[in-house]
């Protein structure tokens, strides 16, 4: 298609927007086929924002802070949940959508 001049669009990977930190959990819940997307908000650095932090984020060096949030529910991708991860002053909210609506007793258990 390039010698008529056809434009053709590759689909990036799903887990390239995602801290590198966190990359192969996420990496992991798609091979495992607990979510089949992805979609990661933009890396957030907390030294430029540190005067709009809560109290008591502050991570250690050497470790990592991953907080479920909330199960959500998108018009386009459907049922899925919202996590947090923190490292080394970076924090990233990244939605994973599953095929259906995981039940609270198996997603405390």
């Amino acid at each position: 298609g390039k010698q008529r001049g056809y434009m053709v669009r590759v689909e990036p990977e799903e887990t390239s927007r995602v801290v590198p930190f966190f990359k192969a959990a996420c990496k992991r819940l798609l091979a495992d086929e607990v979510c089949y997307k992805v979609d990661a908000d933009e890396a957030v650095n907390l030294r430029k924002k540190k005067k709009s932090c809560e109290p008591g984020v502050a991570v250690g060096v050497n470790e990592c802070r991953v907080l479920t949030l909330a199960r959500c529910h998108h018009v386009a991708s459907g049922p899925g949940f919202k996590v947090e991860v923190t490292c080394d002053h970076t924090r990233q909210r990244i939605h994973f959508f599953t095929d259906q609506v995981i039940p609270v007793a198996h997603w405390l258990g």
